[in-house]
């Protein structure tokens, strides 16, 4: 590598870490940085008290590979699939394209100074996912190759996404994305029909040992037989191997001849530009698409009161990117993946009943993880708070006309996710247990997004990574989604608390009124909690860190 460009990957490493101690001078860095590291202590420390204190037997290794590789393959695709061609920094860009360098040379720069971070993302990921290994030790280095895995292969499949789309007519590469679309509807509706014919979970294992999957699934075996490994010769091995395919994509991206930095430059601007606005807090799901003209008529909703213009709002800025709806619908098929299908197809046995508590489960995954993204709220509006301020408005209007949209679509979505579920379990569901998730997916939604608009405006933080920062930005999201999976639970303690003194007195239905309303209260709380977040943000101090 040119001595100039080992000379910028040292100079960046050490910048990240003048920033670091930086931040930690202030009150605000301190104290995240402090939670940042009890949480990291927490996470490693459970996953080892529970590997030590567990008497169950090991794991089984055929189980454990083909769950590590259906997993793995699920994160392959979406990356393929928007892998672009590299991305460079602007100022990279400008003193980078122009000087006397090879192209070989810039993609060993854009690899290397991407890579470290992803090595450590993997690192955390591995000790997160200790447990689930046949050998808790072996998923450190599954998860972390697998990880430089998805990010080599992404950087590959955009070279060759520039190779083969130069030399197709326009036509073609118009019809490309149609046609995935296509194909994507027709497996869904084979998949049906074999549910329809066979049942639920002989469906998921035939869709599994089916030759087509069977042969997606071998690019990514090697990374899931580290994971599964039985002995630690079979680890190294297989880590051997593992680490031999990502030199060998790696040295496929570097032997690539594609001049692919005039294509560079506009998506790594357009990708600048994008994270630029959610640095600003006007990110997020909501304002990755381009704006279209809004073709669904927007309600008034009056019964708002004084917080119907603000929500009103939201929806208006919402309906001129109605396509972004598309990655919350990505996400809920993520977490109706890893809910409902995973678990019955790897332990057939434990979960061959009907459904019951997994779609409860699911009701409470699914806001936790959409909230993360979905910033149709405060955490868009950052620079409006001002203007939000001159308003004529109660703190509690604000907060509730800021997320009341957010949380009615994550919660129609949700509603939506548990339907699809029975509507595919066809009829073979326990009936209270689909009556509770359905009960809790409202109220849980709206507790998801007052938590998480809480928490960013008293800690406000970016709502997407920016590249450099990754892994402080992953550890920020676990530490939040921690916090709000502690209050959901400290909610759904107290409602079960007061159900059982409902029963107690008044059967059934006050065990139903019980529970209803401590839930209430909970929501009315976390409203309270976030106008008063709200009143108290500094104009002058506060900003997305």
């Amino acid at each position: 590598m040119n001595a100039g460009l080992r000379y910028l990957l040292f100079a960046g490493i050490r910048g990240l870490m003048r920033r670091t101690l930086r931040r930690m001078r202030t009150f605000r860095g301190f104290v995240s940085t402090a939670i940042g590291v009890l949480f990291f202590l927490f996470v490693v420390g459970s996953q080892l008290m529970a590997v030590m204190m567990s008497r169950e037997g090991p794991r089984l290794h055929d189980s454990v590979l083909q769950g590590f590789s259906v997993v793995l393959l699920l994160f392959l695709v979406p990356a393929l699939v928007a892998a672009d061609a590299p991305f460079f920094w602007p100022q990279e860009a400008q003193f980078l394209f122009p000087a006397p360098l090879r192209r070989r040379e810039l993609l060993l720069y854009a690899l290397v100074s991407r890579g470290w971070v992803q090595l450590f993302s993997g690192l955390w990921l591995g000790l997160v996912g200790m447990r689930m290994a046949v050998r808790p030790a072996a998923a450190i280095p599954a998860v972390t190759l697998a990880v430089l895995f998805l990010f080599v292969a992404a950087q590959l499949a955009g070279l060759l996404k520039l190779a083969v789309g130069d030399r197709l007519p326009a036509a073609v590469n118009r019809a490309v994305r149609p046609a995935l679309f296509v194909g994507a509807g027709g497996l869904g509706w084979g998949f049906y029909q074999d549910v329809r014919a066979a049942g639920f979970g002989p469906a998921v294992g035939t869709l599994f040992q089916s030759p087509g999957v069977r042969a997606a699934l071998l690019p990514v075996r090697p990374f899931a037989e580290v994971f599964a490994a039985e002995t630690a010769g079979g680890a190294l091995a297989w880590s051997a191997a593992s680490l031999g395919i990502v030199l060998v994509l790696a040295a496929a991206v570097l032997a690539m001849d594609v001049d692919f930095r005039e294509r560079s430059l506009v998506a790594s601007a357009r990708r600048f530009e994008r994270i630029r606005r959610m640095r600003r807090g006007r990110g997020g799901l909501g304002a990755a698409a381009a704006p279209v003209n809004r073709r669904l008529p927007i309600p008034s909703f009056r019964f708002l009161g004084a917080a119907a213009p603000l929500a009103r709002r939201q929806a208006y800025e919402l309906g001129r990117g109605v396509r972004v709806l598309g990655t919350l619908a990505f996400m809920a098929g993520m977490a109706f993946v890893y809910v409902i299908l995973l678990p019955r197809w790897m332990n057939p046995e434990e979960n061959a009943g009907p459904l019951g508590t997994s779609l409860v489960v699911l009701a409470v995954v699914f806001p936790l993880l959409a909230t993360g993204g979905f910033s149709i709220d405060f955490r868009r509006d950052v620079e409006r708070m001002a203007y939000l301020r001159s308003l004529p408005l109660r703190p509690a209007a604000v907060a509730v006309g800021q997320v009341f949209v957010a949380a009615a679509i994550i919660a129609m979505a949700n509603l939506l996710l548990l339907g699809g579920a029975v509507w595919m379990a066809d009829g073979w569901v326990e009936g209270r247990m689909a009556l509770l998730a359905a009960a809790v997916a409202v109220p849980v939604s709206w507790l998801a997004v007052t938590l998480e608009n809480w928490i960013f405006l008293i800690f406000p933080t970016r709502v997407q990574a920016d590249g450099v920062q990754q892994s402080a930005f992953v550890g920020k999201q676990l530490v939040k989604m921690f916090f709000k999976l502690c209050a959901l639970a400290v909610v759904a303690v107290a409602a079960g608390l007061a159900a059982l003194a409902g029963g107690w007195l008044v059967d059934t239905a006050g065990a139903a009124a019980g529970a209803a309303i401590v839930v209430a209260l909970a929501c009315w709380a976390a409203t309270l909690l976030l106008a008063r977040a709200y009143r108290g943000f500094d104009l002058t101090m506060d900003a997305p860190a």
